[in-house]
């Protein structure tokens, strides 16, 4: 995919300065894409009909000098890269737009092709910099807002599954223990004549701890048999006494 040109405005009231920019800058139309103008309210109307890169002015001028023009641009267009060409006699006026109108770099008159070339390609290795930087901290934003929504989605669907898994817990324990009340019963059904043999044993003993001694409460029938027989088969012993 081909780059886009990057697009440089020159601003100097004297045309014969700008045709010199011109024919020196020629072998960077490939690169660039570049406007010249001789004022700063012509410079102004360009940059409202389209956007450019870099804007490199002259400082004196008739009318809107390059400071000010320069610092109309960083008020309404600050992310262009702003480079201004000044005298010597005008240093306390180019401190003066440095400060104000943040620019990126100055050259004194007259400046050599070399150096205005290599200064515009500073400053758009800075902007492609700065332009990184928005790109990053932007995605990273999205990535952060990506990963606030997936915590909690991830949050309900733990407090949904704890719930499923409490729910199973509580019906498992339920099945367990009418279980294991479905098999008591079934192994005493076996028996036959065991048949509530527990449920008997438990009621003889007078609670369901089946820990009650049976021979003190039955002493006749003690005599006849050994107690520690009669214990072990109390729910018989319970059947005799109470038909007696």
């Amino acid at each position: 995919m081909t780059e886009a040109k990057k697009r440089i405005l020159f601003v100097d009231d004297e045309l014969g300065v700008l045709q010199g920019l011109e024919r020196m800058l020629f072998e960077m139309a490939d690169t660039w894409d570049m406007a010249f103008v001789d004022s700063a309210e012509k410079a102004l109307s360009e940059l409202s009909a389209r956007e450019f890169d870099v804007i490199v002015s002259d400082m004196r001028m008739p009318g809107m000098d390059g400071a000010q023009l320069l610092e109309q641009v960083s008020r309404h267009w600050p992310g262009s890269i702003r480079i201004l060409l000044t005298g010597h006699a005008d240093m306390n006026a180019t401190v003066a737009a440095i400060n104000r109108g943040q620019i990126f770099r100055y050259l004194n008159k007259p400046w050599s092709d070399e150096e205005l070339r290599a200064t515009v390609n500073q400053g758009l290795d800075l902007l492609a910099l700065e332009l990184e930087k928005q790109r990053l901290e932007a995605l990273t934003r999205q990535q952060n807002a990506q990963l606030h929504d997936a915590n909690v989605l991830l949050e309900q669907r733990v407090e949904e599954r704890t719930a499923e898994l409490n729910h199973a817990h509580q019906k498992l324990k339920r099945s367990y223990l009418t279980s294991i009340k479905v098999f008591s019963g079934l192994l005493e059904l076996r028996e036959g004549r065991l048949a509530g043999h527990g449920r008997r044993g438990r009621v003889c003993a007078g609670g369901d701890d089946g820990q009650v001694p049976l021979a003190p409460l039955f002493p006749r029938l003690s005599k006849r048999r050994p107690a520690r027989r009669l214990e072990h088969v109390f729910g018989f012993g319970c059947q005799a006494v109470q038909g007696e």
